[in-house]
């Protein structure tokens, strides 16, 4: 049966041979159900199937699928001696039905049909249970007045059928497609818990419906029809839309054979009224329960994406090289990954929540705090450094990189950053700050030297180039054009011969002074 429902999708080949089948199994269910001696049928099953069938197959295989079911319409209009015109007209009619619903329900969707989200469901319910039904009850009561076949006039046979195929909709395709889809496979995935469950719910289901659809008289109080809903919600919550779609044939089969028999609540009226009150009470009975199954269903399988989704994510965190936490929007700690445990040699009770800043260096932790909570505020991303207590009681420095983090919804959900290992990198500056330190205190010692040597060696100089021109006068000159022409200019005017002790004194403590002067000038730009 699990291969069946893959192939249903791949080929469709299997579905028109369980359509074929189906049908005639279908047509002896709607021939059961109709009220004797009137030819009233509240449920007919064949448009149903046919409906289920190209839900499950695809849009090339649809001609195949109708072609496939027109032998056994055939077979179970020939049973009631309709006429072979009406046959055909009636054929056309349900393929029609069949087609707008299924067509209308494909191309919303956009893809298969199953009862697992609100929207869906919807939809069904909207172009198969209403859209469909609804257009096609024109042309089949046009087709019924053109061939003069029954008595009702135009406008009651659009209502007789619409309510009709309605209640069909609504019972026959959500359980053929859930059974075929993974109504097996969970069968045999399902515990020994799971099935004594399961049998004690629908036997108290079959219980109670029985009693107050077919043993309550005809004039008992309608209330005891809610009798079977405490089981009915029971198991929409438990088993989802495969338990639904079961519980709500059962309901529905069981009250319109008892009607159909002369028992029960619904048969006290004429077999038209007795159809439409049967209807109406299906009707409201089964869509409800369907979106409650339906959102049941959308909870859990949100619920289990999300435990994959957490599953994935700590697999990947537990594997990464690096430590990596995780906080809520209180700015508590939430996770920790398996290396930062490793790192800290601490417990993941010890660090959630603000446990892990007692692994902080003292000196570190009150800037470390004032990051985390000014960048939590902005929610903005961050950057910080601080020393970190590994398992052996040595401080390692860490860099610590955060980001926020929002839902699917875009609301804020916290942050989430990654840590580490930064003591050898930091180490490695520290050794080439110290020795840029030491090259630059080296080079200006040198310079300073350099500079001392030159104004010793300049002085020498100056002194030996005075003394050539000027024997009897010890003064200091320089190398410099400036200078000596200075010299030679107040020698030539007689100054030195004219001029007392004091003045040459000074004049020559002048010279010296802008000699040394232009000599640091000169060596500062070079």
């Amino acid at each position: 049966m699990k291969r069946a429902s893959i192939s249903f999708e791949a080929t469709g080949v299997e579905p028109v041979e369980q359509n074929a089948n189906g049908l005639n199994l279908g047509c002896k269910i709607g021939f059961a159900l109709t009220f004797q001696p009137h030819p009233v049928s509240v449920l007919w099953p064949p448009n149903s199937i046919v409906v289920a069938a190209l839900l499950l197959t695809p849009t090339r295989l649809w001609w195949f699928v109708l072609l496939a079911a027109f032998p056994a319409h055939l077979a179970a209009q020939l049973q009631s001696d309709v006429p072979p015109l009406m046959i055909m007209c009636w054929f056309i009619s349900n393929a029609s039905e069949a087609v707008i619903g299924v067509g209308l329900t494909r191309y919303v969707i956009g893809g298969p049909m199953r009862f697992t989200n609100l929207r869906k469901v919807g939809i069904f319910c909207l172009c198969v249970v209403f859209i469909g039904p609804f257009l096609s009850s024109f042309l089949d009561a046009a087709f019924v007045v053109w061939n003069h076949w029954g008595q009702d006039g135009y406008w009651e046979l659009i209502r007789i059928r619409l309510s009709a195929n309605a209640v069909s909709a609504l019972i026959i395709v959500p359980l053929v497609l859930t059974w075929v889809t993974n109504g097996v496979q969970r069968l045999r995935t399902a515990s020994r818990s799971r099935y004594l469950e399961a049998c004690a719910v629908f036997l108290g289901l079959l219980a109670v419906s029985y009693a107050a659809l077919y043993e309550l008289r005809s004039g008992a109080d309608l209330a005891l029809l809610f009798l079977p809903l405490p089981f009915l919600l029971w198991v929409a919550v438990r088993f989802g839309a495969l338990g639904a779609s079961t519980a709500i044939s059962i309901v529905g089969f069981l009250a319109i054979w008892s009607a159909s028999h002369g028992h029960g609540p619904f048969s006290r009226e004429t077999a038209e009224q007795s159809a439409l009150s049967i209807e109406i009470f299906l009707i409201g009975l089964a869509i409800p329960l369907l979106f409650l199954a339906a959102l049941i269903e959308e909870r859990v399988t949100g619920e289990n994406e999300l435990q994959e989704s957490e599953s994935r994510f700590q697999f990947v965190a537990d594997a990464a090289p690096v430590l990596i936490w995780m906080a809520g929007v209180d700015k508590l700690c939430t996770f920790f990954n398996k290396p930062w445990l490793q790192f800290t040699g601490r417990s993941m009770q010890q660090e959630l929540g603000n446990g892990w800043a007692e692994g902080v260096h003292q000196d570190d932790l009150e800037r470390c705090l004032q990051v985390y909570t000014s960048a939590f505020d902005a929610r903005q991303p961050f950057v910080m450094q601080y020393r970190l207590r590994r398992d052996d009681g040595e401080y390692r420095w860490i860099s610590d990189q955060g980001v926020p983090r929002y839902d699917a919804q875009g609301t804020f959900a916290g942050y989430i950053g990654s840590c580490v290992d930064v003591t050898e990198l930091m180490t490695k500056d520290e050794a080439l700050r110290q020795s840029e330190e030491r090259m630059r205190s080296q080079k200006t010692a040198a310079v300073s030297d350099r500079l001392s040597t030159t104004r010793f060696a300049t002085e020498k100089t100056t002194n030996r180039s005075t003394a050539s021109f000027y024997p009897t006068e010890s003064c200091v000159g320089c190398q410099h054009a400036a200078a000596f022409s200075l010299i030679a200019r107040e020698s030539h005017h007689g100054f030195w011969e004219s001029a007392s002790t004091s003045q040459r004194v000074n004049r020559r403590n002048s010279m010296r002074s802008a000699v040394a002067q232009s000599y640091l000038i000169s060596v500062a730009w070079r």
